[in-house]
Formats: C-alpha cells, structure tokens, sequence
C-alpha cells in the first residue's frame, strides 16, 4: 500500500511513540517542530506532510 502524503497526529504519536495528547502538548507547537513542520487544515482535519515530519523525527 502506498503512503499518503500526509499524517494525521495520531500517526504521528504512534510513530514516535507517544499519545496524541502528548504529541499536541509537548511537540506540535514546540518551535523546533514548527521550523521543520508545516500545518495543513484539510476538510477540518490537521494534517502533516510526511516528508517534513521525517526530516523533524531525523533532527532528534
């Protein structure tokens, strides 16, 4: 299956892993998440590019 482009921030949790309340509290709107990370409102979703999100998980 191929991958989406984007990932939730459930996705995001699990890949690092953490909850996705941690993930909105201690990582999202950290500055070093929001150099690297750019935030897409979709259809009243938050969706992160996948890519960008690598390259931040990279960083740490």
């Amino acid at each position: 299956m191929e991958e989406s482009y984007f990932m939730t921030r459930k996705q995001i949790a699990e890949k690092i892993p953490c909850s996705a309340n941690f993930f909105d509290e201690k990582i999202r709107y950290s500055q070093n998440f929001k150099d690297i990370v750019s935030e897409k409102n979709l259809s009243g979703k938050v969706l992160f590019p996948r890519k960008q999100v690598n390259e931040y998980l990279e960083s740490v």
